[in-house]
C-alpha cells in the first residue's frame, strides 16, 4: 500500500530537482542533441551505402535466377521435343511393322 505513495515522492523529488537545475539541463540537452544529430547524420551516410550494395545484390540475383530460369525451360522444351520424335518414330516403325505382318 505504501508503494505509490513512495513513488510519488521519487517522482516528485525528481520534478523539484529538475526545475531548480533547467538551465543545466538545457544545456546538457542540447549537446545531447548536437551529438545525436552527428550520430543520425553517420547512420543515414551508412545506410545509404548498405542500401545502394543491396539493391546491386538483388539485382544481380534476379538477373541470375532469370537466365537460369531460361536456361532450365530451354533444356526442358529441348528434351520434351527430343522425346517426342522420338514417340512419333517409334509410333511409325510399328506401324510400318504391323502393315508388313498384315501383308504377308
Amino acid at each position: 500500500m505504501a508503494l505509490p505513495f513512495i513513488a510519488g515522492l521519487i517522482i516528485g523529488g525528481g520534478a523539484v530537482y529538475a526545475y531548480n537545475n533547467r538551465d543545466e539541463l538545457k544545456k546538457q540537452v542540447k549537446a545531447k542533441s548536437k551529438d545525436l544529430k552527428a550520430g543520425l547524420k553517420k547512420g543515414e551516410e551508412a545506410f545509404g551505402k548498405v542500401s545502394a550494395s543491396i539493391k546491386t545484390g538483388a539485382k544481380n540475383l534476379t538477373n541470375s535466377l532469370k537466365s537460369a530460369v531460361s536456361t532450365t525451360q530451354s533444356t526442358k522444351s529441348a528434351k520434351s521435343k527430343t522425346s517426342s520424335n522420338a514417340k512419333a518414330q517409334k509410333s511409325t516403325e510399328s506401324k510400318t511393322a504391323t502393315l508388313s505382318l498384315e501383308s504377308k
